[in-house]
C-alpha cells in the first residue's frame, strides 16, 4: 500500500486554500511597496481619487487617453471606503485592500481544482492546486493589486463553468476577466473555438460575455462620456498603432523564455512531456492547444512584453500539465518542489519600491507639509495614497535630465515645496549633492534590501528655514 505523505492537504483542498491564502496573507503583511507603478497608478490611485476628492493629483496617461477600465479602480474605492470607516491609512490602507484582494487567488485555486478533478480524478486535481498554492511566482502576483491575477482566476473560472456545463456562466465569467483586462477578449474567443470543436452550446457563452460587455459600455459611458470606448482605443493603442513598444521590446521567442522561467525548468519540461504523451485526444490538451496557443502567439507577437501578462497562460499550463503527470513518489515531488519554489522566490523583489513608499507616507504625516519635490519620476512613487495629504507636488526625472536642468528646477522650486525626495542613484550626478545641501537638509533615509541587491534608499530633505532645521537627522 503507498504511504500517506501530507495526508492532511492531500486529503482535503480546503486545506490547501486555507494554508495558501496564510501564506499570501503573511507574504503580504511583509512586502512594502509595488511591483510595477501600475499596481498604483492603474489601480490604487485612480480610486484613492474617488474616496478621497483630493485637489492635486496624479493621472497615469491610461486615464488621459481613456485606455483602462473603471472597474477595478471602483472595486478598489469600495475597499478603501470600508477601510477609512476602520481608519486606515496610508500603508494599512492598502495592506487592507491586499488581504482583500485574496478572494482572487481563492477563485483560482478552487477553480483549479474542480477543473482539473473533472478531467483527472481528485489526486490530480489537488497536486494541481497545490502547485498553484505554493509556487513562488503565483504568489508574487497574487498579493498585487494588479489587474493580471484577478483576470486569470476568472479565466479559470470560465473554463471550469464550461466543463461543468454551465456555459452561461461561463460567459459572465471571461467577460467579467475582460473587464479586469481587455485583452481576455482573446480567450472569449479561443474558448468559443474549442465550442465549436467540441459541438458544445455557444449561444449561452456568447450571451453571458455580451451582457458583461454592455456593463463596460455603461462604465465608459459614465466616466468617458462614450459607449464601450476604452477598449476600442486600448486596441488601437497596443496593437494597430503599436505606441506599447515605447514602453520596450522584446524579440518574439522571449515568452517562450519566460515560461521556463515562471513554471521552472525541470517542471516545464516535466508538464511538456506529459502533455505530448497524454496528446491531442486527451480533452485537457485539446482544450489547452485550442485556448492558450493563440494567446501565446499573439502576445509574442506584440513587441512590449511583461512576464505577468501570460498569468492565465502558465496557470492552464501549470494545471493541466501536473494534472497529468503520475508522481511515484509525492514526498520527493513536495521537496524538490518547495525548495525550487523558494529559490525562485529569491530573483523576485518582493520590497519594490517600498523605501519610496515608506518615504511618502512618513511625509505626509509631517504637520509642516506644505508641498513635496521628487528628483525622480512620479511613477516611481508612492503617489498620494501613500502621502495621505493634498498637497502639491512637483517631479523632475534624474535619469533623463542634466546637472543644468536639475539644478535649475532646485533652484526655482516654489517656498511652499518643502520636503525633497531623492532616489540615492541620483547622487551619481556629480555635484547633485552639494546643489541640494545649498537649500535643504538631510530629515531620514529609508532604505529597503533584496538578496541580489545590497540596498536601494530613498533620502529625505527638508527645506532650510522652518522651526526644527538646527534639530539632527533621523537616519
Amino acid at each position: 500500500m503507498e504511504k500517506e505523505y501530507f495526508s492532511v492537504l492531500l486529503k482535503k483542498w480546503h486545506f490547501v486554500l486555507i494554508i495558501a491564502l496564510l501564506i499570501r496573507i503573511i507574504a503580504i503583511l511583509l512586502t512594502r511597496g509595488a511591483a510595477h507603478p501600475d499596481e498604483i497608478f492603474q489601480n490604487l490611485e485612480p480610486a484613492w481619487q474617488m474616496v478621497s476628492n483630493f485637489e492635486n493629483k496624479m493621472v497615469a496617461w491610461e486615464w488621459i487617453e481613456g485606455v483602462r477600465s473603471y472597474f477595478t479602480p471602483l472595486i478598489i474605492a469600495g475597499i478603501f471606503k470600508l477601510g477609512l470607516l476602520l481608519n486606515l491609512k496610508s500603508t494599512s490602507l492598502v495592506l487592507f485592500t491586499r488581504i482583500i484582494f485574496q478572494i482572487f487567488p481563492a477563485i483560482m485555486m478552487v477553480s483549479i481544482y474542480k477543473f482539473i478533478e473533472k478531467l483527472y480524478g481528485e489526486k490530480s486535481a489537488l497536486l494541481a492546486m497545490s502547485f498553484y498554492a505554493f509556487w513562488a511566482p503565483f504568489i508574487y502576483y497574487d498579493i498585487r493589486t494588479l489587474t493580471d491575477a484577478p483576470s486569470a482566476a476568472f479565466i479559470m473560472l470560465g473554463a471550469c463553468l464550461i466543463f461543468f456545463n454551465y456555459y452561461f456562466l461561463g460567459g459572465i465569467a471571461i467577460g467579467i476577466s475582460f473587464l479586469f483586462r481587455f485583452q481576455s477578449a482573446i480567450y472569449a474567443l479561443t474558448i468559443l473555438l474549442f465550442l465549436f470543436v467540441e459541438k458544445l452550446r455557444k449561444i449561452p457563452f456568447i450571451m453571458g460575455f455580451l451582457i458583461i460587455l454592455v456593463i463596460q459600455g455603461v462604465l465608459d459611458l459614465i466616466f468617458y462620456g462614450s459607449f464601450f470606448s476604452s477598449p476600442i482605443k486600448y486596441l488601437y493603442f497596443n496593437v494597430i498603432s503599436g505606441q506599447s513598444s515605447k514602453f520596450g521590446v522584446l524579440p518574439f521567442y522571449a515568452y517562450i523564455i519566460f515560461i521556463f522561467f515562471f513554471t521552472g525548468i525541470i517542471f516545464t519540461f516535466l508538464i511538456m512531456r506529459a502533455m505530448w504523451r497524454a496528446g491531442i485526444k486527451d480533452r485537457g490538451v485539446k482544450f489547452f492547444l485550442i485556448t492558450n496557443l493563440p494567446f501565446l502567439i499573439i502576445f509574442s507577437a506584440i513587441g512590449h512584453k511583461e512576464i505577468r501578462f501570460l498569468l492565465p497562460f502558465y496557470s492552464f499550463f501549470i494545471a493541466i500539465g501536473i494534472g497529468l503527470i503520475k508522481f511515484r513518489n509525492l514526498k520527493k515531488f513536495f521537496i524538490l518542489f518547495i525548495v525550487l519554489s523558494f529559490i525562485l522566490s529569491l530573483f523576485f523583489d518582493w520590497n519594490s519600491s517600498g523605501e519610496m513608499c515608506d518615504a511618502f507616507e512618513w511625509i505626509g504625516k509631517q504637520k509642516d507639509l506644505t508641498g513635496i519635490a521628487c528628483l525622480c519620476s512620479p511613477w516611481a512613487t508612492g503617489g498620494y495614497v501613500y502621502l495621505n495629504k493634498d498637497v502639491p507636488s512637483t517631479f523632475i526625472d534624474f535619469t533623463k535630465e542634466s546637472f543644468e536642468n536639475i539644478s535649475k528646477f532646485i533652484d526655482e522650486l516654489d517656498e511652499k515645496y518643502n520636503y525633497l525626495v531623492v532616489h540615492k542613484r541620483a547622487f551619481e550626478i556629480k555635484g547633485l549633492k552639494e546643489k541640494i545641501e545649498e537649500k535643504f537638509y538631510l530629515s531620514k533615509i529609508f532604505v529597503s534590501y533584496h538578496p541580489f541587491i545590497f540596498h536601494d534608499a530613498v533620502y529625505v530633505y527638508k527645506k532650510f528655514g522652518f522651526d526644527d532645521m538646527l534639530k539632527p537627522a533621523s537616519i
